[in-house]
C-alpha cells in the first residue's frame, strides 16, 4: 500500500521499523527488476535508504548499476563513497553522485577542495550545480579561497559563487548606500519592470560602482573581468541578484512588482527575497503571486516556508477547492498547500483531519505519513518546487506522490 499509494499503510505497520525495513526487501527480492514500477522501486529503495545505519552499504549493492533509479545509486554512494566514484558508470546520472559525495565530507570542507575533487573526477557539473557551489560557499570561512574559485571555474560557477558573495554584501549594505538611478520615479513605475529590456539597464554598473564605494575592490574587479571578457549574461544575472538582495520590508511593493514582470528570472529572486523580509502581517501580499501560474508551484513553496504557524488555516481553502488524486495530472498547489498545513498544525488538528468523511485518497495518504511513518520518513514542511529538487538531489521525496 505504501509502494503504490492504495490507502493509509502507515497505520497498518504502526511504527515497526524493522517490519517496514524487511517488508520492503521483501518486495524488492519478491519481484524482478523487469516487473517493477519505475516509481515504485524508487520508494521502496528511498524509504530502505532511510532507514537502515549508514556503516552498512550491502542491501544497496544491487542497485549501484541501475541508471534508472538514482535514488539506488545515491543510497549505496553515500554508504561507499570511495567504491562509487570508482565504479559508478560515467554515463550514470551525475546529480545523486554528488550529493552522496557531499553528504559524506567533512563539513568544513571549502570550496577549493570540492573544485579539486570535481576536476579530477570529471565531475564538471559539479562546478557548475548552484546548490553544491552555495553550500561550499556557506563551508568556506576564507574569502580569499572563494575568491581563488572564482579565478578558475566555469562561467555558471563563478555566476553562483559571485552572486553569494555579492548577496552577502548586499544584504549587510547600509541604506544611504542605494544609487540615486535607482531610487527615482522610474524605478517606481510598474510599467518599467514590463518594458522589455528595461528591468536590466544600469543594474551592472549600479554594481560595481557600489561594490567599489563599499571597499569591496577586488569583487568589483571581478566583475568588470567579467565584461571585459564577454561574459555579460554572467554579470548580468548576479547584478540582478544584487539589485533585489538591497531589498528590505521597505520595499515590499518594488519587489511586487518585479515579481509581476516579464522577466522570469527575476521574479524568482524578487519571490525569494519576499519571503526573507515580508513582515508577517502581510499576508495580503502573497495574493496576487499565488493567483498568478507563471510561476509553477513556486511562490506557494516560499509562502509556506514564510506563513507563521499560526495563521496556518489560510492554506486550507488551497486544498479544499480541489480534488485530486495521485498520478501525473496531481495538483501540486493543493498537495504544497496541506503540506504546510500539517506541518504547521498540531497533531490533534490533524488526526481531526484525518478522520473527516470521504477525504481524498492523497489527503489520506499525507495524513497517515504525518501521523503514523516513522521520523525518518516524514515529510518534509515544503513539498519542494520542481527546479530546486532538479538542483539537489537530496530534497527528493519519491513518498510526495506528486505524479514524478
Amino acid at each position: 500500500m505504501v509502494l503504490r499509494g492504495e490507502g493509509p499503510g502507515f497505520a497498518i505497520i504502526g511504527g515497526d521499523e524493522q517490519r517496514l525495513v524487511e517488508s520492503t526487501a521483501a518486495w524488492l527480492r519478491r519481484h524482478p527488476a523487469t516487473e517493477r514500477r519505475n516509481h515504485e522501486e524508487a520508494r521502496a529503495i528511498w524509504i530502505m535508504d532511510r532507514l537502515l545505519p549508514l556503516d552498512d552499504p550491502t542491501p544497496f549493492e544491487e542497485f549501484r548499476a541501475r541508471r534508472a533509479f538514482e535514488v539506488g545509486i545515491y543510497a549505496w554512494g553515500r554508504r561507499a563513497p570511495e567504491l562509487m566514484v570508482q565504479e559508478v558508470d560515467r554515463d550514470a546520472c551525475l546529480a545523486p553522485i554528488l550529493a552522496a559525495w557531499i553528504d559524506t565530507r567533512p563539513t568544513d570542507e571549502d570550496l577549493l577542495s570540492w573544485y579539486e575533487v570535481c576536476r579530477k573526477r570529471g565531475w564538471d557539473e559539479g562546478l557548475t550545480e548552484t546548490a553544491s557551489i552555495e553550500e561550499y560557499c556557506a563551508r568556506s570561512p576564507d574569502r580569499s579561497q572563494l575568491m581563488s574559485f572564482l579565478d578558475t571555474a566555469p562561467e555558471d560557477g563563478v555566476q553562483a559563487a559571485l552572486t553569494y558573495l555579492v548577496g552577502s554584501v548586499a544584504a549587510g549594505e547600509p541604506p544611504e548606500m542605494w544609487a540615486p538611478s535607482l531610487q527615482g520615479p522610474e524605478i517606481q513605475d510598474p510599467d518599467y519592470w514590463r518594458r522589455a529590456g528595461q528591468w536590466s539597464l544600469g543594474l551592472k554598473d549600479h554594481l560595481i560602482s557600489t561594490l567599489r564605494d563599499l571597499g569591496e575592490h577586488d569583487l568589483a574587479e571581478v566583475c568588470s573581468g567579467l565584461e571585459k571578457r564577454d561574459a555579460t549574461a554572467v554579470l548580468q544575472n548576479v547584478a540582478i541578484e544584487f539589485f533585489i538582495k538591497q531589498h528590505d520590508a521597505r520595499h515590499v511593493d518594488r519587489l511586487l512588482q518585479v515579481a509581476g514582470s516579464d522577466t522570469p528570472y527575476n521574479g524568482y529572486s524578487a519571490i525569494r527575497r519576499l519571503a526573507e523580509v515580508l513582515p508577517q502581517d502581510r499576508v495580503d501580499a502573497w495574493s496576487v503571486l499565488l493567483a498568478d501560474g507563471s510561476y509553477g508551484t513556486f511562490p506557494m513553496c516560499r509562502f509556506v516556508e514564510w506563513l507563521n504557524p499560526e495563521s496556518r488555516d489560510v492554506l486550507i481553502p488551497w486544498f479544499t477547492s480541489v480534488d485530486c488524486q495521485p498520478g501525473p495530472d496531481l495538483n501540486e498547489w493543493a498537495v504544497s498547500a496541506m503540506r504546510g498545513w500539517v506541518s504547521k498544525a498540531p497533531r490533534v488538528e490533524v488526526e481531526w483531519w484525518a478522520e473527516r468523511p470521504n477525504l481524498p485518497l492523497w489527503q489520506q495518504l499525507l495524513c497517515d505519513r504525518v501521523l503514523h511513518a516513522p521520523p525518518a520518513l516524514s515529510p518534509p514542511p515544503v513539498l519542494h518546487f520542481g527546479q530546486d529538487v532538479e538542483a539537489d538531489f537530496r530534497l527528493i521525496d519519491p513518498l510526495s506522490f506528486r505524479g514524478e
